[in-house]
């Protein structure tokens, strides 16, 4: 089925569950559409024969953020504010993907309304994001913990240690994990929904089963694959930037909301481990 759904992003991880989904979602290239590249004129151009917009577009590499900042806001604030304000002008919907990186100066966890608390520039970044397209009138979608289908970059990290004997993680971060495809539902569902010229909250936070620490993800990665081996707080590997001790998202206001908009629940993050390997 042909979607009529303007996709920014769609190369990333998330992009990528968002295509398998909705195979005809116009999801144009980076060399096809570089939104970074564009004028306002060719901007808007470039969104007006679509019914909305679902923005992935993002710089995503944490520490790459903290090395250059100047590059984060641009991608990460000041883009998704001239997408907000041109399909304010076009009379759009805009579906904007943030972070739960927003937060982590301070305790979790967080609700939709909740003061914004980043701890290093792709937060800052990215919290800046959301209050320009906030005031576009546009809806922000928080996300943490992405995983999918295979060995996604979490996996990945635990299965490369395995030959220690011993799993090292990142010393007392938590959030919650969420499953890709059943998030990529879940957006499609809600561009669909505001296409369609339906309301909805102005910051949503969709979420799937209880929060857990980067050691007991690590833990329960290890225990559906069969192995024993321990798992170690501390820092793994160098890195730039400071991440949140707790970026919790409180998803119950979201839940209760997107059950009366009948949009599909996200399952237990637990229940798709099987779905990886080793």
């Amino acid at each position: 089925m042909a979607e009529d759904l303007l996709l920014l992003g769609g190369s990333g991880r998330l992009g990528g569950f968002l295509r398998a989904a909705a195979p005809g979602i116009l999801a144009p290239g980076h060399r096809d559409l570089d939104p970074l590249a564009l004028g306002e004129e060719a901007l808007r151009a470039a969104i007006a024969g679509s019914r909305g917009v679902l923005n992935c577009a993002a710089m995503a590499d944490v520490d790459a953020c903290e090395r250059s900042p100047t590059a984060a806001f641009r991608a990460n604030a000041e883009l998704p504010g001239r997408l907000a304000a041109a399909c304010a002008d076009l009379g759009l919907p805009l579906v904007h993907v943030s972070t739960d990186y927003v937060f982590g100066g301070r305790p979790g966890p967080f609700d939709e309304g909740a003061e914004r608390c980043p701890v290093q520039a792709y937060g800052r970044s990215k919290a800046e994001g959301e209050r320009r397209v906030l005031a576009g009138g546009g809806t922000v979608v928080r996300i943490s913990w992405l995983f999918g289908p295979g060995i996604p970059a979490f996996a990945r990290f635990v299965a490369a240690q395995l030959p220690s004997g011993c799993v090292r993680v990142h010393e007392g971060q938590r959030s919650r994990p969420t499953w890709g495809p059943a998030l990529a539902a879940w957006l499609l569902a809600l561009a669909r929904l505001r296409a369609d010229g339906d309301e909805a909250p102005s910051i949503l936070h969709p979420t799937g089963g209880p929060p857990a620490s980067r050691a007991e993800w690590a833990q329960a990665l290890l225990a559906s694959w069969g192995r024993s081996e321990s798992v170690v707080e501390g820092k793994p590997g160098p890195e730039q930037a400071p991440r949140p001790r707790d970026s919790t998202l409180d998803g119950r206001s979201t839940a209760d909301w997107a059950a009366r908009a009948g949009l599909p629940a996200l399952p237990d993050w637990r229940e798709r481990l099987s779905g990886m390997g080793e």
